[in-house]
């Protein structure tokens, strides 16, 4: 091994981040990461938690469709801890979402939706009280949401002699 050497031809390494945060006040549309051409990573878990106890979250997918929230037409309006796996599984535009939700009278109120397809689109994330939705700066300007990509990558295999 010492005092050969090996020619190899170039690759590139794209680094991103797995988990990208970012504030429920300004919420970025959530995507693939996609570099020329080539999609590196899908988004298949958003999450969130929010220890005001005041609150309480309404998580609206990019349709319209309430999933989390206090309303009737919401599909979940409390904890899905009875439930197997402490998921509830909820129909999205041909997809299923996983949604786990701690329900409002957690100390810690926290939700997360996963899905084997990329969640994508305008998601809106913000909280209310019983009155209904609040004023959004004043609610949800500290409140991060996190979202987590997963890696799409090819296997690479380097031999040695």
């Amino acid at each position: 091994m010492y005092g050969t050497s090996k020619v190899t031809e170039s690759a590139v390494l794209y680094n991103y981040p797995k988990t990208v945060s970012m504030s429920a006040y300004d919420m970025k549309t959530i995507q693939p990461i996609e570099i020329d051409g080539n999609i590196l990573s899908e988004p298949v878990l958003i999450y969130a938690s929010d220890a005001q106890d005041e609150f309480r979250f309404n998580v609206i997918a990019p349709n319209g469709q309430c999933i989390i929230g206090s309303s009737d037409e919401c599909a979940v309006t409390d904890n899905t801890r009875e439930n197997r796996g402490g998921l509830q599984s909820v129909e999205y535009e041909g997809q299923i979402l996983r949604v786990k939700y701690s329900g409002a009278d957690s100390a810690l109120e926290r939700f997360s939706i996963t899905s084997i397809d990329p969640i994508v689109g305008d998601w809106t994330v913000t909280l209310e009280t019983e009155q209904g939705l609040i004023p959004q700066a004043q609610a949800i300007k500290d409140l991060n949401v996190k979202v987590k990509q997963k890696i799409l990558s090819e296997m690479i295999t380097v031999y040695s002699d």
